[in-house]
């Protein structure tokens, strides 16, 4: 099965681009034969009983993590969650940012 490849995500509060130009998301299925994405790194697990749904779900976990990681207060994020904060800061950045 392809990969999805992101360059930008369009979230509903958000446009996140990665600084690296695009990520490829390996796209496998369950036992169950859902589709599923996983990403160790960010830590995301994606399902849906389509491409399209585990796009939906890969990009609406992709903003919700930045909302709730990246562009929160470090001090008030237990020490795992400040360091995927940071980790999402550095793989992306909100398009029309020049950082």
């Amino acid at each position: 099965m392809s990969p999805i490849i992101l360059e930008e995500i369009s979230g509903t509060r958000r446009r996140l681009r990665f600084r690296d130009g695009a990520r490829a998301f390996p796209v496998d299925r369950t036992d169950g034969q859902l589709l599923v994405v996983h990403d160790a790194e960010l830590d995301i697990h994606a399902y849906g009983g389509t491409c399209a749904d585990v796009l939906t779900d890969l990009i609406e976990q992709i903003e919700m993590m930045w909302l709730e990681y990246a562009e929160a207060d470090e001090a008030q994020l237990t020490a795992g969650a400040a360091s995927l904060g940071r980790l999402l800061r550095e793989r992306l950045a909100v398009q029309g940012d020049d950082a």
